[in-house]
């Protein structure tokens, strides 16, 4: 657990240098526990867990890449449902955060600094 008290697992390939982060909500039952948010990112917001290696080569959300420009990301926020933009922070780094939120619940949100996309990610629930 994490100090806004939420279950968050962090992988790392070494070769692309890329960070995947899934978070959990630990008020749920263990065995009805679901994901939460997965994120990939280029800029590390901590340790790795040991373990398995994975490329992340190649990975898109909603056909945006990692370093791909900033208003691809905007177009495929606005193509996937209501758009909010608001200041984050990943690994202390100050990032721009575009999100798309479907009348389904998910969103996508990706994270922008000087201009290119440096993660993404995938979200359930408010």
């Amino acid at each position: 657990m994490d100090t806004t008290v939420l279950i968050r697992r962090r992988y790392l390939d070494p070769t692309t240098r890329l960070e995947v982060l899934i978070t959990s909500n630990p008020d749920v039952a263990p065995e009805f526990r679901t994901i939460d948010e997965i994120r990939v990112s280029s800029i590390s917001a901590g340790q790795p867990a040991a373990g398995r290696t994975e490329s992340l080569r190649g990975v898109k959300l909603k056909g945006v890449a990692m370093g791909d420009p900033a208003s691809k990301a905007v177009g495929a926020a606005v193509g996937y449902g209501q758009r909010d933009t608001k200041q984050a922070t990943l690994g202390g780094i100050k990032v721009e955060r575009t999100c798309g939120f479907s009348e389904g619940g998910s969103n996508i949100c990706f994270y922008v600094r000087d201009g290119k996309v440096v993660a993404m990610a995938l979200g359930f629930g408010p």
